[in-house]
């Protein structure tokens, strides 16, 4: 039968960044009553994610707890654990072993002690195990309890490395196999998910004879003992490589994009002067300038000719000191995301289904978007990505605050925003109809669980708003030559349509949808929907409000000889404004906590 093997309502932290998509892959098991051990309590078909805080050997201490008498057998370089003289004692501590090294680096002792077993037998290949001649020597070895044998693998004749992640516990006729994407390493086992990996475990029911252990783990018969020990070859080199990656700068995903090398990771300070070099299969290695953009995001300018040889060829890269020519970084394969059929790049697809996920997923495609300077990518954006109306209560893994970084890569288009925003007007106004419609049918509902899907498509448009009239004062900034009398009333009329445009969402938030839920609902409920969302939409309030001063700041030291005239801006119509959205601002905390806490920023007013 078919058994869904992960159904995740909701994964964070592979890397720091997870799909928000409920994921279902279906994999074949021969009974259906198979359990997943994950590293956290979970039901027989459980949720796995960066937020556990249990580790992994111990669930499995505890899931072969019962079993009276065990033999250990691990495919690990594989244990396999026979003959259990006590019961395992759920829940046990583990010790390290420190002369072990990576691929089979669990605590011996710590594995002895727990599991109890009155034969342990680790198979492993010459030449490939990562296995010092330290587990030659340890007592449990040299008194016949334990053995480390040796083994060929091959398929259809030919030689194949071994790369086990089995577990097999033998007590009696009964065969317990556990099997997934752990290795018999600390790191997999032993680790809290936040500190080490995300692992699952398939626990297959008991079996009987029908699972032989040895000819399971040993298919080829080719087991054996070394001569002596100066025989064990280790394989340092994986070891080696790994110590190697340890640099400080931490790549996570290398992508083409457009005219330029998106680069996410961990980018200290102290390595913004680095080039990213790219070792192109069949051509000569390439240095690019690096721009480190934040913490977490770097890029490098790409040429149309070099852009077509790495959409072609496959390419690895790593960061360089540009001083000493030093590698600061891993290194990884770069990604291009094209059609199969056309060849055409699909960034476009998965920025559209990035970002109707959350709010968070909307502010990070956006972001990026601004980051690229690629004004035809985002016009496309606007156009086509279309939110879905969903009444979806919200994961708790996904309590994410979407932030806003777009400013610093529009800064870089300097005075071209301008025209760039009055490109892009058109597109962000169907985009803030298409979606008020929305909002519309939301507030015709009210659905306790519609709040994340209402606050998802609230922001991403006031977000939208809040961009165009930062594109204006940027550009207005970058100016090097006066402002002309064209230039500034074409950004005062577009001034009164965003801050109108915005004053009507922040009515509907309140007035139409969450007054009237606060007297159907708890306002305990309606505080758990909202999750983080709520400091969002505080940022983009306070944000809004404090362009009027930095728009007179730019009045002053541009020395712009023309007035606001009838415009939002004029002191009348803009005090009328802000305390407007000020209380509706105010009244939005009070509907969901109970009490004002935000601080508005003294100038919001001015």
């Amino acid at each position: 039968m078919h058994l869904p093997l992960f159904r995740f309502s909701g994964v964070a932290g592979l890397n720091g960044n997870i799909s928000g998509r409920d994921v279902e892959q279906e994999v074949r098991a021969d009974e259906s009553s198979a359990d997943l051990i994950f590293g956290k309590d979970s039901e027989r078909l459980g949720v796995a994610g960066s937020g556990f805080d249990s580790i992994l050997m111990v669930r499995l201490l505890a899931y072969v707890g019962g079993m009276k008498t065990v033999q250990i057998g691990v495919c690990v370089e594989a244990v396999y654990f026979e003959d259990f003289g006590n019961e395992a004692k759920a829940g046990a501590p583990f010790n390290l072993n420190d002369d072990v090294e990576r691929i089979c680096d669990v605590g011996f002792d710590g594995v002895i002690e727990d599991f109890n077993p009155k034969r342990v037998s680790i198979y492993t290949q010459n030449g490939v195990t990562t296995l010092t001649s330290a587990w030659l020597k340890h007592p449990v070895i040299k008194s016949g309890r334990g053995e480390v044998l040796f083994c060929r693998y091959e398929d259809e004749g030919y030689q194949q490395l071994l790369h086990g992640k089995a577990i097999i516990f033998v007590s009696g006729f009964s065969r317990l196999l556990v099997y997934g994407s752990a290795n018999f390493t600390s790191a997999a086992l032993m680790s809290e998910a936040i500190k080490g990996n995300v692992e699952a475990l398939m626990a297959l029911p008991p079996l009987g004879k029908e699972l032989d252990p040895k000819r399971f783990i040993d298919p080829c018969s080719s087991a054996c003992h070394l001569a002596s020990d100066d025989a064990l070859q280790t394989d340092s080199s994986e070891h080696s490589l790994w110590r190697d990656e340890m640099r400080p700068i931490r790549l996570r995903e290398a992508i083409l994009d457009a005219d330029r090398l998106s680069l996410y990771g961990e980018f200290p300070e102290n390595f913004s002067d680095c080039l990213a070099e790219l070792t192109i299969s069949g051509s000569t290695s390439q240095s690019l300038k690096m721009t480190r953009e934040s913490d977490e995001r770097s890029f490098a300018t790409i040429s149309e000719k070099l852009m077509m040889l790495l959409g072609q060829q496959s390419t690895v890269m790593c960061i360089k000191d540009a001083a000493t020519g030093k590698q600061v970084s891993n290194k990884l394969l770069v990604t291009s995301l094209v059609d199969i059929e056309t060849n055409e790049n699909v960034r476009q697809e998965r920025h559209f289904r990035e970002a109707k996920e959350s709010a968070s997923q909307f502010f990070t495609v956006l972001n990026d978007l601004l980051r690229s300077g690629d004004t035809a990518t985002l016009l496309t954006f606007l156009s086509f990505c279309d939110i879905p109306l969903l009444n979806v209560p919200r994961i708790s893994a996904f309590h994410q605050r979407p932030v806003w970084e777009g400013r610093e890569g529009m800064r870089l288009l300097g005075e071209r925003n301008l025209e760039i925003c009055k490109t892009l007007h058109e597109a962000t106004l169907r985009f803030f109809d298409r979606h008020f419609t929305k909002l519309e049918r939301h507030v015709k509902t009210r659905m306790l669980d519609g709040i994340p899907n209402f606050l998802h498509i609230f922001l991403s448009m006031g977000n939208l708003l809040r961009t165009q009239i930062e594109r204006t004062v940027i550009g207005i900034e970058s100016k090097a030559s006066p402002v002309t009398v064209k230039e500034w009333s074409d950004c005062r009329e577009l001034w009164d349509v965003y801050f109108a445009r915005f004053r009507t969402l922040m009515e509907c938030l309140w007035n139409d949808y969450l007054r009237p839920m606060s007297h159907e609902y708890k306002r305990k409920d309606i505080e758990r929907e909202f999750g983080s969302d709520l400091e969002a939409v505080h940022d983009l309030c306070d944000t809004m409000l404090q362009f009027r001063r930095r728009i007179n700041h730019l009045h002053a030291v541009k020395s712009v000889k023309y007035g606001y005239f009838q415009s939002i801006l004029g002191p009348g119509r803009w005090k009328r404004f802000s305390n407007d959205v000020l209380s509706l601002q105010q009244q939005v905390e009070a509907g969901v906590l109970g009490r004002i806490d935000h601080i508005t920023p003294h100038d919001n007013l001015s």
